[in-house]
């Protein structure tokens, strides 16, 4: 932990507002995780694909995305509208090494190259990329705000 920054509930808080070090925490954690589950599974041809899916899903989805209604609008701030999502995917470096973890996982189970493409992989699986759950939490969250807010104010 560096000195500009504050641990709040496993979320490292930096001064600034910055959450890319809170992101960098939970990969790691994550790939911990991850690591551990491939020393249980080291061969993955004897368990079953929905099997493995729900193992992660359950393992390691929740520890990459821990805390993600606090730091899933910062990330999502990076859109400013619909043009600014296609030209220009700094959206997508933000949610690289989430993104990597996860569709590491898939292309593993799969056995497919790593070069395959993401879309692919999330198709064959039927899975959405994990900014579609971030997006979700966070307007769940801020909807719970709203009706606390308004429960308070009658």
């Amino acid at each position: 932990m560096k000195m500009d920054e504050y641990c709040y509930l496993g979320i490292a808080v930096h001064y600034s507002g910055n959450f890319k070090r809170a992101q960098k925490l939970l990969c790691n954690k994550a790939v911990r995780a991850y690591n551990n589950l491939l020393k249980k599974f080291s061969n993955f041809e004897n368990v079953q694909i929905k099997t493995l899916l729900k193992m992660f899903s359950t393992m390691i989805i929740p520890i990459l995305l821990y805390g993600c209604e606090i730091w899933g609008p910062y990330m999502l701030g990076k859109i400013n509208s619909y043009e600014s999502f296609k030209s220009n995917f700094e959206f997508f470096k933000n949610i690289k090494e989430i993104e990597r973890i996860h569709l590491g996982f898939y292309k593993r189970i799969l056995g497919v190259h790593s070069e395959t493409m993401n879309l692919a992989v999330n198709a064959g699986l039927g899975k959405f990329p994990l900014i579609s759950q971030v997006s979700t939490f966070v307007v769940k969250y801020w909807l719970r705000i709203c009706i606390v807010y308004t429960l308070i104010i009658q």
